[in-house]
């Protein structure tokens, strides 16, 4: 995945840079618990835009990216496909 957020000093991260990555993949137990928590950080985050914008260009098959699963990313796909 490409960076889309700078490493100078002071510059604002993505707020998934503070948290654990496996929050963003959930699995096993309370599926939908954890990738409600996973949303909700990036609810918060400003950088939501940017980061489904890269996930969608890499095909991202897992994992939480820009607030959404990978079968709503799918589902934002046929709908864009669509409208072409």
């Amino acid at each position: 995945m490409e960076k889309f957020w700078s490493d100078e000093p002071g510059s604002p991260k993505p707020k998934c840079w503070e948290e654990d990555p496996e929050r963003f993949f959930p699995e096993g137990n309370k599926l939908s618990e954890k990738i409600k928590e996973a949303k909700e950080v990036c609810n918060t985050c400003g950088f939501t835009t940017e980061c489904l914008e890269a996930a969608l260009k890499n095909n991202e098959a897992f994992g939480i990216w820009g607030g959404m699963t990978p079968e709503e990313r799918d589902a934002l796909k046929r709908r864009q496909a669509r409208m072409r």
